[in-house]
């Protein structure tokens, strides 16, 4: 993703010569998260459980947005 991991702006923000995340900006990711849990656990054809969900295992996009990623299995 273009922007790389939400860990790099939560914690490795001042290494990388970052501004630290505005508080809206976290919600908004937060939002975009639970967005994906609750598709994930509820709403789609078949439910899924990540299991390892942290900061470095959510990829952000050029809009600082949290993104999906998804492969299509026939």
């Amino acid at each position: 993703m273009p922007q790389g991991t939400l860990s790099r702006f939560l914690f490795d923000w001042q290494k990388e010569d970052f501004k630290p995340l505005e508080w809206t900006k976290r919600l908004i990711i937060a939002l975009d998260v639970a967005r994906g849990v609750e598709y994930l656990h509820g709403l789609a054809q078949q439910s899924f459980i990540h299991r390892d969900l942290k900061p470095s295992n959510i990829l952000l996009g050029d809009d600082m947005r949290a993104n999906k990623l998804c492969t299509k299995h026939k």
